[in-house]
């Protein structure tokens, strides 16, 4: 299987190499654009393309050749705030290769320059850059937010994690907001209260980083805002206009096509922008495709029908991975074919286990966080049962929380980056009942009740609460758990299973009362979102008391234990953010990790790296065929560059 993966990997090493940018200029006489846009240029309803394109555009290499204008793209979203469908728009100032193994520039012309004392992070912007209003996207766009929104306390908006900077609660020190200043239109300078070298790197992520934070036309907001309107008392309509930017139409953009249309609970309509700033190589401004209408289909069943019977062009994350069958037997029917698609989960489902318990059970908190506890519990799980009868043999066991590919780009070092992943990801996953009990004996757990259930040691009874939590697969978790709680009673430990969704679940989560839930992970790069291997960073993970206190500065929550995992993994982190060097950094993490093996484990990995069902229509090119769905933070399908795409034979 690891051979498998390599040879995939040497694979998406080629074809990022072809669709990688370019650094070259095109000239102004090779510029072409779309039909329906030299229309609007020949009334004077639109200034010529060289008016509409900065300075120096972002040129991007198709996949198989230089595309086609025209035509409407029909996709889907399943949830009303079209997230999936955000991400096939997503547009960052920088962004991944396809194969996910570095940065590169994209709306911004650089990935940020540092200073050599890593306290100064330098951006620059495209030169004429214009939002989708003809209007020109410069700094004061960037400064107006900062000045009059995210330091305007009555109009508060929030920002990025990593504008905030230098927290260390184990010196009382707590995060400070960055200095933001712009020398020029075209220059942000952002002054760092201390060294941290991937504060670069979360702009790459999804578009929760940018378009929903970041992208402000303050020409348009400006109206709503009650300093420059008497007619506003206060910010509530400027934040409202502000969060429903993808669903109105007034809404200047900078991504590649602009919305027309919202049928409130059926569909979102866009057509292509005329200011977009990338041309292909030959100067053909983008995006090919003239339209994209995205459908609101909450029905997994509806959605696999309406792929089945060619209703739609392309499924990226739309599509149950356990219908593959179906869909293969319909390519036909649909006039297409499966990408080779990976979900890239890290786990699906992903157990947490609770170390900072503070239920009311007398004895759980150690308990939970007793290694041999832990440990027995990860040999009891029949992971191969799981992963045949839930995923029906799709994917592989492991007990990591990330595929190798996170690792070699958090790495940068695919030797090492593997060895560490095969560690973790075999350590505690051998199903193995005998050594199971040995080591729950060890825990303390040897005394049993008339029902042959262990006991603590002081004989009362002992029962673990399964929660199980709804987010892209609840039938998943809810069959892992059946199946868990089966294995586990078979070592003698009592279960019961509760269930929670949305912010139901979030809020129980970071209670800190559970003793074990399950999720899906959908970890990669640790390093653009940092907390599935520095986990006490996170309030809602398997240390969530400790990560409140961290993500608050030490004023509420749980410090770390002194001589803990928790202390050790915290340590690393902020060691790691402070190492330029991003071999070096990738030899921090792989320490990290190994306090995952050696003192963990703090979760269960169970079954990982499924392939995804993702589909295209067999006249829809340029589309790679291979990428990551379940982690979001890579920014795909977005950074698949579907501005390249088109209908062959338009």
């Amino acid at each position: 299987m690891l051979e498998k993966k390599l040879g995939i990997l040497s694979y998406l090493l080629i074809i990022s190499l072809i669709m990688i940018f370019c650094d070259s200029r095109i000239s102004a006489k090779s510029l072409k654009e779309a039909p329906m846009l030299s229309k609007l240029v020949a009334t004077g309803k639109l200034p010529p393309l060289k008016e509409r394109l900065p300075d120096n555009p972002a040129v991007v290499n198709p996949l198989e050749k230089i595309g086609t204008y025209g035509g409407t793209l029909t996709y889907m979203h399943f949830w009303p705030g079209a997230e999936t469908t955000k991400m096939l728009f997503n547009d960052p100032p920088i962004t991944l290769t396809p194969d996910y193994t570095k940065i590169v520039p994209n709306l911004f012309e650089n990935t940020g320059d540092y200073s050599g004392d890593g306290l100064t992070l330098t951006w620059r912007l495209r030169k004429g850059t214009r939002w989708s209003d003809g209007m020109p996207y410069t700094t004061a766009d960037i400064m107006w937010w900062w000045d009059n929104m995210v330091n305007d306390e009555s109009c508060k908006s929030p920002t990025n994690p990593f504008f905030y900077i230098g927290a260390d609660p184990t010196t009382g020190t707590p995060a400070k907001l960055l200095e933001l200043s712009a020398p020029d239109d075209y220059t942000l300078v952002m002054k760092l209260p201390a060294p941290n070298y991937i504060a670069n790197t979360v702009w790459a992520s999804g578009f929760w980083e940018f378009q929903e934070t970041n992208m402000i036309p303050s020409h348009y907001l400006k109206q709503f805002h009650p300093k420059f309107n008497n007619d506003f008392k206060d910010c509530k309509k400027l934040l409202e206009i502000k969060n429903k930017w993808f669903f109105d139409p007034k809404y200047p953009v900078l991504g590649p096509w602009v919305t027309v249309e919202e049928v409130p609970g059926k569909k979102l309509v866009f057509e292509r922008n005329p200011y977009y700033w990338k041309v292909d190589t030959a100067g053909n401004q983008l995006p090919y495709i003239d339209r994209v209408e995205s459908l609101l289909v909450p029905d997994q069943q509806v959605r696999t029908l309406m792929t089945v019977n060619g209703e739609v062009d392309v499924t990226i994350r739309e599509l149950d991975p356990r219908d593959r069958g179906l869909i293969l037997e319909s390519l036909n029917k649909c006039d297409c074919r499966i990408l080779n698609w990976s979900t890239g989960a890290g786990s699906n489902p992903l157990m947490y286990i609770n170390g900072t318990y503070v239920g009311n059970t007398k004895g759980m908190s150690e308990l939970l966080r007793n290694v041999q506890f832990k440990r027995g519990l990860s040999h009891a799980i029949n992971r191969d049962r799981i992963l045949n009868t839930v995923w029906s043999g799709l994917g592989e066991t492991t007990n990591a929380d990330m595929v190798l590919a996170s690792f070699i780009f958090d790495m940068q070092d695919s030797k090492a980056a593997k060895s560490i992943w095969q560690q973790w990801n075999d350590s505690y996953k051998e199903y193995n009942v005998n050594i199971a009990n040995n080591l729950l004996d060890k825990a303390g757990l040897d005394q049993r009740d008339k029902d042959n259930f262990r006991t603590f040691p002081d004989g009362s009874p002992l029962k673990i609460n399964i929660l199980v939590t709804a987010w892209e697969f609840e039938e998943v978790n809810a069959s892992s758990a059946a199946l868990i709680a089966e294995d586990w009673a078979a070592v003698g430990i009592r279960t019961i299973t509760t269930s929670a969704t949305g912010d139901a679940y979030f809020n129980f989560a970071k209670n800190s009362k559970w003793e074990v839930f399950l999720t899906q992970s959908g970890a990669f790069g640790e390093w653009l979102f940092p907390s599935h291997i520095f986990e006490p960073l996170d309030d809602s993970k398997a240390m969530p008391l400790v990560g409140k206190w961290w993500k608050s500065g030490g004023e509420s929550g749980q410090p770390p234990r002194p001589g803990s995992y928790e202390e050790s993994l915290i340590k690393f982190y902020q060691q790691s953010v402070k190492e330029p060097n991003p071999i070096k950094r990738g030899k921090l993490l792989a320490k990290a990790v190994r306090v995952h093996i050696d003192e963990g484990p703090f979760k269960l990995g169970l079954v990982a790296n499924q392939p995804a069902l993702a589909t295209a229509r067999n006249n829809i090119r340029n589309i790679p065929d291979w990428g990551i769905t379940a982690p979001w933070t890579p920014g795909a399908p977005g950074s698949a560059q579907p501005q390249l795409w088109y209908f062959e034979g338009n």
